[in-house]
């Protein structure tokens, strides 16, 4: 039998509909600021900003020439947002380390600067500098380690050997300039990949600045 369209049978079809539609202008502006986290107010047709960067000085090479001298860092990221201060910062802790040009035979102002992201990869807890084979072993469960300098976890107890800098997987380091893309290598516990490292610039004074922190995300 053929249904006659009439007006309440349209009215009930737009009734029934409603929810639909409010459903989509509810997931629409979402979407939408989830591909466009930070947008001006109100700017829809704005370019993407994900974040800005500045050097951050450190320390400097005359108060860290013994090998494995190390400094803790925290580097600010700014991200701009819906807020009525517009700016958001992150804190990424840090620790930046002189690492021995020969690690078999450490030397005194014989060291080149690294930094990397105190941030575990594995699931984002904060991991430690330990130094000394039994404090790692005892501290974090590690039975053999070879080298005396460590990042580790107290979470889930992954160790990375700060004497073994790998390349990052996923990354071409292919010039002179992009060395700092290694990190530690993991050594135990679950970690997927060596720590996240930052890019130190040191100037013609002998001050260490942290420049940036490798893509991607803090863990």
């Amino acid at each position: 039998m053929e249904q006659r369209l009439t007006r309440r049978n349209f009215m009930a079809a737009w009734l029934g509909a409603l929810p639909g539609f409010g459903l989509l202008g509810y997931l629409i502006p979402v979407w939408w600021r989830f591909l466009f986290p930070t947008m001006e107010p109100f700017g829809f047709l704005s370019g993407q900003v994900l974040g800005t960067e500045k050097e951050q000085f450190v320390e400097n090479t005359s108060e860290m020439q013994k090998p494995w001298d190390m400094r803790p860092f925290e580097f600010v990221r700014q991200a701009r947002l819906f807020t009525s201060d517009g700016i958001y910062n992150t804190r990424v802790p840090g620790f930046l380390v002189a690492i021995p040009k020969d690690t078999s035979n450490p030397k005194e102002g014989d060291v080149e600067y690294r930094a990397f992201s105190r941030i575990c990869v594995h699931l984002g807890c904060v991991f430690n500098y330990v130094i000394g084979r039994d404090e790692v072993k005892v501290g974090y469960n590690y039975a053999v380690p070879l080298n005396e300098v460590h990042f580790a976890c107290p979470c889930h107890l992954s160790v990375y050997d700060l004497s073994q800098l790998i390349p990052i997987p996923g990354v071409s380091i292919s010039t002179e300039d992009e060395p700092w893309m290694k990190g530690p290598l993991v050594v135990s516990g679950p970690a997927p990949r060596p720590a996240r490292p930052f890019k130190v610039r040191v100037d013609d004074r002998g001050d260490i600045y942290i420049v940036q922190l490798e893509g991607g995300g803090l863990s």
